[in-house]
């Protein structure tokens, strides 16, 4: 049922916005989950109690959107996207997983999580770095601390955070 809500691992999704054509169920939809990311040099940061496979973010400049993210995900081995002139979205695909960015379907502009990160874990620092200077060469913004190591106790970081050009927050990690 499109209009109910289902639940795994104690994380709510409602179906009802999602493409019901490409996900005719959500449980379809968790099943391809997970390692959209890990199939790239980076993978997805923990921002659920399961990791993501399919991750849908909002665009209210489809155009930006799109020069942005080829450029960045380029960075760590993910080919252009596929526009969809109709419904206004690009699939970034892997042969693990999908990153959607598209119009908001409600027609109002689109807005970001507060609080919310989209983290991703790349293999060296220099890859790191690469994601955060394609992000602000493709009108990305860094914020927070330059990108650098961070000592966090007995671990050591490597950190680099932009937001893309709609404002949605990410992070490019190197774990040491």
């Amino acid at each position: 049922n499109w209009q109910s809500h289902w639940q795994a691992d104690g994380v709510q999704v409602y179906p009802k916005f999602l493409d019901h054509h490409q996900y005719p169920s959500a449980e379809i939809l968790w099943n391809q989950i997970n390692s959209f990311f890990e199939a790239l040099e980076c993978s997805l940061l923990h921002i659920s109690p399961r990791n993501q496979q399919c991750s849908l973010l909002g665009a209210s400049d489809i155009a930006a959107a799109r020069n942005f993210y080829d450029a960045v995900l380029a960075t760590v081995g993910v080919s252009e996207g596929d526009f969809s002139e109709e419904t206004q979205r690009i699939y970034y695909r892997t042969s693990d997983g999908t990153l959607i960015v598209t119009k908001p379907m409600d027609g109002n502009p689109a807005t970001v999580a507060n609080g919310g990160t989209l983290g991703f874990t790349c293999k060296t620092p220099e890859q790191a770095k690469a994601f955060h200077d394609a992000a602000v060469a493709n009108g990305g913004v860094s914020i927070e601390d330059p990108p650098g190591w961070r000592n966090l106790g007995e671990r050591k970081l490597y950190l680099a955070y932009v937001r893309d050009p709609s404002g949605h927050k990410l992070c490019a990690t190197h774990y040491a």
